[in-house]
């Protein structure tokens, strides 16, 4: 039996810090994307087995150790384990112990 969550908050987004700019892009790792945009928007997916969670959600809080998407109390919290660096030619981050990967801007 498949499961899906799918939550789609819209509110007001805080942009990504300049500083923070190297998290901006498409992160993919198997089965699984996360989708950072510089205005503040997040998008997540994955899909295990029959099992998927979709989140589309503006940006609320950016720390070095999690990121906060949603509204009001409907939140979801991705935490990161490692930024984003430099592996080679390719981009690695690490959020809620899944390694992602994108390519070199």
């Amino acid at each position: 039996m498949s499961a899906l969550l799918a939550v789609l908050l819209a509110g007001c987004g805080k942009p990504v810090p300049p500083e923070r700019m190297d998290y901006v892009g498409r992160w993919s790792a198997p089965g699984t994307t996360l989708t950072i945009e510089a205005v503040g928007r997040l998008e997540y997916h994955r899909k295990i087995d029959r099992a998927s969670t979709e989140i589309t959600a503006e940006m609320t809080t950016f720390h070095d150790d999690r990121i906060v998407a949603g509204f009001s109390f409907i939140s979801a919290t991705f935490k990161v384990d490692k930024p984003p660096h430099l592996d080679g030619a390719e981009w690695k981050m690490t959020v809620d112990g899944v390694e992602f990967s994108r390519s070199a801007n």
